[in-house]
């Protein structure tokens, strides 16, 4: 009897023995599946930020692009406001030499007809 007892203690310590390794075995094939998981996903992240790194840089350098573009377009829009204050000036002192000449010819044409009246 103690024998069965002995060989049955012994097949139930060789079976938890045997439970024991199988478990292991699949928690071991269980963490390389993480690992392998967590692998792919840092790959893929690390795709992700190197992507958003040159979406960040192309952003940048569009935005100093615009911004080359409104300097050059308010330097533009100033130089135009300049010659048009240059013409408005201009076209106001042609209007008063316009001006002067009409008074002029005006007189010289009542003079004219002074003269002539009084000849």
């Amino acid at each position: 009897l103690e024998k069965d007892e002995q060989a049955l203690r012994a097949a139930a310590a060789n079976a938890a023995i045997a439970t024991a390794r199988a478990a292991a075995a699949q928690s071991s094939e269980n963490m390389m599946a993480s690992i392998s998981r967590e692998d792919a996903l840092g790959a893929r992240y690390n795709i992700l930020m190197k992507h958003s790194q040159e979406t960040e840089q192309e952003l940048e350098g569009a935005v100093g692009m615009y911004n080359i573009l409104l300097k050059s377009m308010r330097t533009q829009t100033e130089a135009s406001r300049t010659e048009l204050d240059s013409l408005k000036k201009q076209l106001a002192e042609s209007s008063d030499d316009a001006e002067v000449m009409t008074l002029a010819h005006r007189r010289l044409e009542e003079d004219l007809e002074q003269r002539e009246q009084e000849l």
